[in-house]
C-alpha cells in the first residue's frame, strides 16, 4: 500500500469511531516511519481531548480529522461544531495537562462559524539514536 503524507476523515464522536482514528495512526506509526512510542502518546493525547469534548457534542454530528506528516512533524488538526454557550475550556483539566506534557504543540481555538479547532503537532524523534 502506498503511503500518503496526509489523512483527512470525518467521524462520528462514539467509541468505535476513536478507535478506528486510533487504528489509522497506528498504520500512520509504521508508514510514515515514527516510533510506536511517539504514535501512541498522540493516541492518548487525541483520545483524551475527544473525550473530553464528547460532553459537549451529539452523536450525530460529524467531527473532521487531519493528519499532516510536514518535515518529521505529524500535524494533526480537529475540527468539531460545539456550542459556545455550552462550552467553556479549563486549561487546568486534567485533559489539557495530559495533552501537552505529551504532544510537542497544542493549541485550542474557535472559528467565527462556530467550529472548534485544535490543532496539535508531535515532532519525530531522531532515529539515529
Amino acid at each position: 500500500m502506498e503511503c500518503k503524507s496526509f489523512v483527512n476523515i470525518e467521524i462520528r464522536p462514539t467509541d468505535d469511531a476513536v478507535r478506528l482514528l486510533r487504528l489509522i495512526l497506528s498504520f500512520a506509526s509504521d508508514c510514515l516511519d515514527f516510533d510506536l512510542d511517539e504514535i501512541d502518546e498522540l493516541k492518548v493525547a487525541i483520545t483524551e481531548i475527544i473525550g473530553y469534548l464528547r460532553a459537549y457534542l451529539s452523536d450525530d454530528v460529524l467531527v473532521r480529522f487531519s493528519l499532516l506528516l510536514d518535515d518529521d512533524v505529524l500535524r494533526t488538526e480537529i475540527f468539531a461544531p460545539i456550542s459556545p454557550e455550552s462550552f467553556s475550556l479549563d486549561e487546568r483539566s486534567p485533559m489539557f495537562v495530559l495533552a501537552r506534557s505529551l504532544l510537542d504543540e497544542l493549541e485550542f481555538s474557535e472559528r467565527e462559524d462556530g467550529v472548534f479547532s485544535i490543532r496539535m503537532a508531535k515532532q519525530k524523534r531522531n532515529s539515529d539514536e
